[in-house]
């Protein structure tokens, strides 16, 4: 969406912002905040520095599925972090990360929701 924007600056940006500047209580209203995490601050561990019961962890769609990714997005879910993937596009390199993601956010302009026991059903529409 903005190619000359580095991710990890924006999302750090996002998160000093949203959580320590302006304070997230009043910027969300007691809802969930969706928040861009790239492949380098997911192993490196930053989305700790956000509470787990206010922030839903969005994969950015250039992530390198690897067994150490994988790790860590399973280490988040432990701690009780909702997790999703934005702007997917179906490959079946993601698929193993399809079986952890609670939601995942497709370009088509809907959200789609994963549902353990059923697949995956649709959410809602923008």
């Amino acid at each position: 969406m903005f190619p000359d924007i580095d991710g990890d600056i924006a999302s750090t940006q996002v998160i000093s912002n949203s959580y320590l500047t302006i304070g997230i209580d009043r910027l969300a209203a007691g809802k969930k905040s969706f928040i861009n995490f790239t492949e380098n601050l997911l192993l490196s561990k930053t989305p700790y520095m956000c509470p787990s019961d206010t922030t839903v962890i969005e994969i950015v769609e250039n992530v390198n599925v690897s067994e150490e990714l994988i790790l860590s997005v399973k280490k988040l879910k432990r701690k009780g972090y909702t997790i999703a993937l934005d702007d997917f596009i179906y490959s079946d390199d993601y698929l193993p990360l399809l079986q952890l993601v609670d939601i995942v956010k497709m370009q088509t302009g809907g959200w789609l929701i994963k549902n353990k026991e059923n697949g995956i059903c649709l959410l809602s529409l923008r």
